[in-house]
């Protein structure tokens, strides 16, 4: 797939740390301790501590917790959206599929986009982000509030799907009753799903193992060799039988998630 340059924040070292690294303890080892706890070394948590952030030239505004989230999500880094290489789907002779696939739900415009990613609109979007989601796809009062170059915006769901080129209609949240065990039998080459162990490589097609690769960059925003999602195969349904779903719903959703997760 067509990628666009990681951007990354290079993390300070500490030369006296450096120079500490390797060398022996010369205290002396007590067997009793042998059952406490493992300490992780200094220099580690110090990495954490000397990141050189950028904070640009956003206002935060006196919110404490946006400036912390910022803090937080800066540290970790943006890698930028890698979008679809059409040339590779051509070689693999796999366009028409892949194509037919987006188009059913509104999303053939996702195949061609290939939009530069810019590290501060994404750091201070996601830090300011709040969702206030309804399940109800006939609810009209689903919306998003964020910061963006020092402005706040409130957004209705349907002004998102506007603004992205998405379709407007259908679920916004995988149905709860809905059973993924059925088409991922007719997909893959395991007779069950299992969401721990279920991966893109079991998938017979590759023009379907290409869109799991798309929603992992895109919609879904999860590492690539990752288990497969039921959400995303709930996708795929609707893909396959060329009925609506809500896209931008699901995506604000992982957004979401991506802003609360503070592990590293």
């Amino acid at each position: 797939m067509a990628r666009t340059p990681i951007v990354r924040q290079k993390v300070a070292t500490n030369p006296s740390s450096k120079a500490n690294t390797g060398k022996r303890s010369t205290s002396k080892h007590n067997p009793s301790d042998s059952k406490s706890k493992k300490m992780v070394p200094a220099s580690a948590k110090d990495k954490r501590k000397e990141v050189d952030i950028n904070y640009y030239d956003i206002d935060f505004n006196g919110d404490a917790k946006f400036k912390e989230k910022y803090e937080m999500l800066f540290r970790r880094g943006v890698v930028a959206t890698k979008y679809c290489d059409i040339d590779a789907l051509k070689t693999l002779r796999i366009e028409e599929e892949v194509r037919w696939l987006f188009d059913n739900i509104g999303l053939g415009n996702l195949l061609t986009t290939k939009t530069s990613t810019s590290m501060r609109a994404t750091l201070e979007f996601l830090s300011s982000l709040k969702v206030h989601m309804f399940p109800n796809p006939s609810s009209n009062g689903s919306s998003i509030t964020f910061r963006l170059f020092n402005e706040d915006h409130t957004w209705t769901l349907q002004k998102l799907n506007e603004a992205l080129g998405i379709p407007i209609g259908g679920p916004r949240v995988t149905l709860q009753h809905w059973n993924e065990k059925e088409l991922w039998r007719t997909i893959s080459v395991e007779l069950d799903y299992d969401s721990k162990r279920s991966s893109v490589t079991s998938i017979r097609h590759p023009a379907l193992r290409y869109v799991f690769k798309v929603f992992s960059n895109t919609i879904f925003g999860h590492q690539e060799g990752s288990k497969v999602r039921k959400d995303e195969i709930f996708m795929l349904h609707h893909m396959l039988h060329a009925t609506p779903i809500d896209t931008g719903a699901f995506l604000i959703h992982q957004l979401q998630s991506t802003t609360n997760n503070v592990n590293t």
